[in-house]
């Protein structure tokens, strides 16, 4: 683990005794569902975490789940309540073997990076927590958490296994400017071996699916002189008629949860 996780989860686990960081109950999303507040580094974010059923003493996997512009706050459950993974997850919990942290950004103007801190300490500490096999970790998150997942995947290509990114933008100031060649091939340099399957609606019209096919053809550009024997996996998956909605498709596609499952880092 780098010095900076560490220290992250050091910080994280000592505020939570000082502050009593404790679970505040099932709430409103159902069994499985708890919600915990968290400080580190000066930085205060709400974080749900699903724990599932019948885990039979198996060191399940787990997903890092970013949410959007919209769910953004400090309630604690608006953002599993609503555009959420939580949703697919209720609806058929056993296709879902897995721990899933879902933090809940307090400010919808800033970005997911800007949080990298807490974000890293919260999944550094649900892994310590419920034992997770730190190789089966995932990452995925929708609009401005598809950003989300793009940046940190960048950042931390060693910590997950696979990712889905749902609708997400390459640059932030993408309602004025076209997406960011120079930005997609940076991100793209750093995730040689991260196996990919993207998801936008064609009809879009708050995040251009412009976006991820940038990002995409950005990633294959490189992985082509890989040769296609080695290049991990780039799927992208683009729904016709589609709006913005494209994590309801997404997160009901049948092979999903078990394309993240085949992967291991």
């Amino acid at each position: 683990m780098a010095s900076s996780s560490i220290a992250s989860l050091a910080a994280f686990l000592i505020i939570g005794l000082i502050a009593g960081c404790t679970s505040t109950g099932v709430g409103p999303a159902g069994p499985g569902f708890v919600l915990q507040r968290l400080e580190v580094s000066g930085q205060r974010m709400a974080c749900v975490v699903y724990t599932p059923e019948n885990r039979a003493g198996a060191r399940p996997p787990a997903i890092l789940f970013l949410h959007g512009r919209g769910e953004c706050g400090d309630d604690g459950w608006k953002h599993v309540r609503n555009s959420s993974i939580a949703q697919a997850v209720m609806a058929a919990p056993d296709r879902w073997p897995f721990v899933i942290v879902m933090p809940q950004k307090p400010d919808g103007d800033a970005q997911w990076e800007d949080f990298d801190a807490i974000v890293m300490a919260l999944l550094d500490a649900a892994i310590r927590e419920h034992g997770v096999d730190p190789a089966r970790v995932y990452l995925t998150g929708l609009s401005q958490g598809g950003h989300g997942t793009w940046k940190f995947a960048a950042v931390h290509p060693n910590r997950f296994a696979a990712i889905a990114p749902i609708c997400g933008y390459i640059n932030p100031d993408f309602r004025n400017a076209p997406p960011d060649a120079a930005e997609a091939a940076e991100i793209a340099a750093r995730l040689d071996a991260m196996p990919v399957w993207c998801f936008h609606g064609r009809a879009d019209d708050i995040v251009p699916a412009a976006h991820s096919e940038a990002m995409m053809r950005a990633i294959r550009a490189r992985r082509g002189a890989q040769g296609a024997c080695e290049a991990p996996e780039a799927k992208l998956t683009i729904y016709p008629g589609v709006k913005h909605n494209a994590w309801d498709e997404a997160y009901a596609e049948p092979e999903l949860p078990g394309w993240l499952l085949r992967f291991r880092r």
